[in-house]
């Protein structure tokens, strides 16, 4: 049997005060999946949460995005 192998890309722009529910929301589906988190030049503090969840959850990864939209993000 072949294990498919996924991983969640999350796109963030001034999401402080959503994203980390969200990403509670796919954790408590029980299911370990890999997430890169990709802030989009936020202002408004998302860099910091995705930071403090990258601290709680190993397979968290977080990215650096400079403006350049969702789709350069994904």
């Amino acid at each position: 049997m072949i294990q498919e192998k996924v991983t969640v890309v999350i796109p963030c722009y001034n999401v402080s005060d959503c994203i980390a529910e969200a990403v509670h929301y796919l954790l408590d589906s029980g299911i370990q999946i890999p997430m890169i988190l990709v802030d989009n030049a936020s202002t408004d503090g998302t860099m910091e949460v995705l930071l403090q969840l990258q601290r709680e959850f190993s397979h968290i990864q977080i990215e650096s995005e400079s403006k350049k939209g969702a789709c350069a993000a994904r």
